[in-house]
């Protein structure tokens, strides 16, 4: 059936990315560790997120991201998420 009317799906795209929305009402994503060396999310009306690295320590347009969390203010405006 359709328990879980997509989240898991949802749950597995989000965590190959390296980020998930833990608390949706906070605006941020918390930040993990990617599955895939390298991905490139387009977004409606032209920004394009670039995603690389498999490490442990995420940047967010060449500034290190120590509380673990990306705005999504920031992710809709585009840039590199790096993880080293």
């Amino acid at each position: 059936g359709n328990d879980d009317v997509g989240q898991m799906s949802a749950w597995l795209v989000f965590a190959m990315l390296g980020f998930y929305p833990a608390e949706p009402f906070s605006g941020a994503y918390v930040l993990g560790q990617p599955m895939l060396a390298r991905a490139e999310l387009r977004l409606p009306g032209g920004p394009v997120v670039q995603i690389s690295g498999r490490g442990a320590t995420p940047s967010w347009r060449g500034r290190p991201l120590l509380d673990r969390q990306l705005r999504h203010a920031d992710l809709v405006q585009g840039g590199d998420l790096v993880f080293r």
